[in-house]
């Protein structure tokens, strides 16, 4: 199982080589302090970004499908099952998102 300290962000590279395939998600920090500060409970998920090209074919894909190129592309996590790493909904925001260019 994966383990990770709370307040590190970390890159996880996907296993996809070449320059039209390859991906990473940035897991950003989690502060327990700001969950405390609203009266929320500690939550299970980190949030993440994917960092790829502007027209990267993941940005096009449905839920279904964006979940199996996932799973590919980052055998160490789940993205389905009682253990996912992506909370309920999240997959299906994927098709509709923008994104961000820095």
């Amino acid at each position: 199982e994966l383990s990770t300290s709370p307040g590190m962000a970390y890159a996880i590279r996907s296993s996809a080589e070449g320059y039209s395939s390859k991906l990473s998600l940035g897991v950003l920090p989690v502060l327990p302090s700001a969950s405390e500060a609203l009266g929320l409970p500690p939550s299970p998920y980190r949030a993440a970004s994917i960092i790829t090209r502007q027209d990267h074919d993941v940005l096009s894909l449905g839920a279904e499908a964006a979940e199996a190129f996932f799973t590919d592309s980052f055998p160490q996590l789940r993205f389905s099952g009682p253990h996912s790493c992506v909370s309920g909904g999240e997959l299906s925001r994927l098709p509709g998102s923008k994104g961000v260019t820095l």
